[in-house]
């Protein structure tokens, strides 16, 4: 058949009602249907009609009753609860086996007849016989009132699932926040013991540097303990020297002494009489020498004190 334009339908309206039936419609025309906006009655009943198209619901969401009975319809648009207008619904004879869930928000609909479809079981029960306009009234109400409690049902499920979901999330994120606590622990254990590692090297270090100075110390003390011992002994050595010396002198003069007094008492002795010979000589000879001898003496003299200033340069006085 060919399309049908806004002309043919014109001819099929009769006040609010709208009458497109037994034409051999296959396709609804909504925009043509749509130029009579009073209409809010149409009739599509015994038709080849599958389905309506997707703007019908939206478009026409105004009418108040629609008539599909004796067509193919297979599928409800999802978007049928736009018809919020619509009371009366006739889907008899037709191929529908369910009606979508958002049928549960057609609050206006006050009668629908669904006898003769494939309906699945569940929904058979729903809509019962429909033999009558009582019973469509009823079939309406209930099929509603089904779809709501499908649509309840499903909405608590969806709840459960998306509590289930939020439970999942939580525990999947309680468990990745106690791991990053876990790390951030390890994290922290790791920091501290580098810190006390560092500062055990610290420790070591000043302890090494602290042995170190104590050794340098200990050597320097033995240094001046071996200086002082040298000097020490450098000095026992030099009074030691000169207090022979000078008791070396001391018990010559003592002995000469001695010896001149013994043989003031004794002249007749032998023993004084040989040291008196010997004086004597020794004296004559002495006499000849004694120039040289003070003179050798001061040199012997200046020789010496040289060498004791020496000896004190060299001893630190």
């Amino acid at each position: 058949m060919a399309a049908i334009t806004a002309k043919d339908i014109k001819d099929k309206v009769d006040g609010r009602e709208m009458d497109l039936s037994l034409m051999q419609i296959s396709k609804v025309p909504v925009k043509e249907i749509a130029t009579f906006k009073k209409v809010n009655s149409i009739d599509l009943s015994c038709n080849q009609i599958t389905m309506l198209p997707e703007i019908f619901c939206s478009v026409l969401n105004y009418i108040v009753k629609l008539d599909l009975s004796k067509n193919r319809v297979h599928e409800i648009p999802k978007d049928i609860y736009k018809l919020e207008n619509l009371q009366r619904l006739d889907l008899y004879k037709n191929n529908v086996e369910d009606l979508p869930i958002s049928f549960s928000r057609l609050k206006s609909l006050k009668w629908l007849d669904l006898k003769d479809n494939p309906l699945n079981p569940v929904l058979v029960k729903v809509v019962g016989g429909c033999l009558d306009d009582k019973e469509c009234k009823k079939c309406a109400v209930a099929v509603v009132t089904y779809y709501k409690n499908v649509s309840s049902d499903m909405e608590r499920i969806r709840q459960q699932e998306l509590k289930k979901e939020r439970e999942k999330k939580a525990m999947i994120r309680k468990v990745e926040e106690e791991l990053e606590r876990e790390k951030e622990q390890e994290r922290k254990r790791k920091k501290q013991l580098e810190k006390e590692e560092r500062r055990r090297k610290w420790e070591q270090e000043k302890e090494s540097r602290k042995r170190k100075r104590d050794d340098d110390s200990s050597e320097d003390d033995d240094v001046k303990s071996m200086e002082s011992k040298d000097v020490v002994n450098n000095q026992s050595w030099f009074f030691t020297f000169w207090g022979v010396l000078i008791m070396c002198f001391v018990a010559v003069i003592l002995s000469a002494i001695g010896v001149r007094l013994y043989c003031q008492e004794n002249p007749s002795n032998a023993q004084c009489v040989l040291v008196k010979e010997w004086t004597q000589n020794y004296r004559q000879a002495t006499g000849e020498h004694i120039g040289a001898l003070v003179d050798n003496g001061g040199q012997a003299a200046q020789y010496v004190v040289k060498k004791i200033l020496e000896l004190k340069r060299n001893l630190g006085y």
